[in-house]
């Protein structure tokens, strides 16, 4: 009974089933989804070595990662979700998608049954950059020389900068319910600091298998799905943090016992993040948040007194 527009504006029906939909996250997957069947468009020929990228990131991100893909011959079509119907229609004409998010399943079947090559994982830290660099030229056809010189080139830059070890000796709790908490507890440890918990609200799928198993080689004692504040208090009471980046409720109660910590996605989620410019920019400012320890003892004495 749901007419397909009104007085020229598309009306879209999107359906959320709350007992299958368990995140916020996945929510929106499942909308750009309904977009993307209603609006990509598959008629027009696809443009040649062009990538779109499929994940929520700070604006400067989709900027950094189009730039180095210049130097190897491609460039970035268009980042989704987008602000308008016309980069829906776009997306539907590029060669590959690489879904930065784990959660964007939906998403990214849609493109792949329309003809494009799917790349998983996304640009993080040195290790993840260079190989997700070497996927995405794999996946557009490109020159291979120049990929492997761009990889390493854009590699060498994260590795400079990670011989400081700028978060060493830090222990960090990562937990939020944006779907991207694996990445950034991989850059953490990338950064020398030891991440024993790691909890994102979505499901574990085989999106999320690469980043689990590179996160349990590395020293992540407990990857959980799902997760519940309790999940993380228990986690607090297990394993002593020099540092808590997690939701508003977890970020309450780890500033009564006097550890530094922060709202997830009002902090870390609003900064660049890929590439070897993202991991600088996020690795100094969580650098600044471990050195405010101090503050917090004072606070906590302040009012114990």
């Amino acid at each position: 009974m749901i007419p397909d527009q009104i007085n020229g504006i598309p009306i879209v029906l999107v359906r959320v089933p709350a007992y299958a939909i368990h995140s916020h996250a996945e929510a929106k997957d499942v909308a750009l989804a309904a977009l993307l069947r209603r609006f990509a468009d598959t008629s027009s020929p696809s443009t040649e070595k062009t990538l779109v990228l499929l994940g929520e990131v700070f604006p400067a991100d989709p900027l950094m990662i189009d730039g180095v893909l210049r130097k190897m011959g491609a460039r970035v079509l268009v980042t989704l979700p987008g602000r308008s119907i016309d980069e829906i229609r776009q997306a539907g004409q590029g060669t590959a998608v690489a879904a930065l998010h784990s959660f964007y399943r939906e998403s990214q079947t849609c493109l792949h049954e329309r003809g494009m090559t799917v790349v998983g994982g996304a640009p993080i830290g040195a290790e993840g950059s260079a190989a997700w660099l070497r996927s995405v030229g794999a996946a557009m056809d490109l020159d291979e020389t120049l990929i492997e010189q761009v990889a390493a080139e854009e590699e060498q830059k994260a590795r400079d900068f990670l011989m400081t070890r700028p978060l060493q000796g830090a222990t960090i709790l990562v937990s939020g319910y944006e779907g991207n908490e694996m990445l950034y507890a991989r850059l953490l440890i990338e950064g020398g600091a030891h991440v024993p918990y790691v909890s994102t609200s979505i499901g574990q799928s085989m999106m999320t298998a690469a980043d689990e198993a590179w996160l349990r080689a590395h020293g992540t004692e407990a990857v959980v799905y799902r997760k519940s504040l309790e999940d993380d208090q228990q986690a607090m009471q297990h394993w002593s943090f020099d540092l808590v980046i997690g939701t508003t409720s977890l970020a309450a109660y780890a500033k009564e016992r006097g550890i530094p910590s922060v709202y997830y996605t009002n902090v870390l989620s609003v900064r660049p993040l890929f590439l070897s410019g993202g991991m600088m920019a996020s690795l100094h400012m969580v650098q600044d948040l471990l050195n405010r320890r101090p503050i917090y003892e004072q606070m906590l004495s302040f009012f114990q007194d």
